[in-house]
């Protein structure tokens, strides 16, 4: 399992430092909806796109509060 040994290793390790690890990871990947880096992205996409990750963002900060 790679995720586990990558959290540890960097000490990504309580509830709040995952939320953000998975809410940065959702940011570079469009939403998880692109896997390869260098993807064109419509503006309408990205408004969509936009939408889902401050969500996302809105959930962290709830969980950091």
């Amino acid at each position: 399992m790679l995720l586990p040994a990558a959290l540890t290793r960097y000490s990504i390790n309580t509830q709040l430092r995952q939320a953000h690890f998975l809410a940065q990871i959702c940011e570079e990947s469009w939403g998880l909806s692109d896997l390869e880096e260098g993807q064109g992205v419509s503006s309408t996409r990205a408004g969509k796109l936009w939408v889902i990750q401050s969500r996302v963002t809105e959930s962290v900060m709830r969980a950091a509060a």
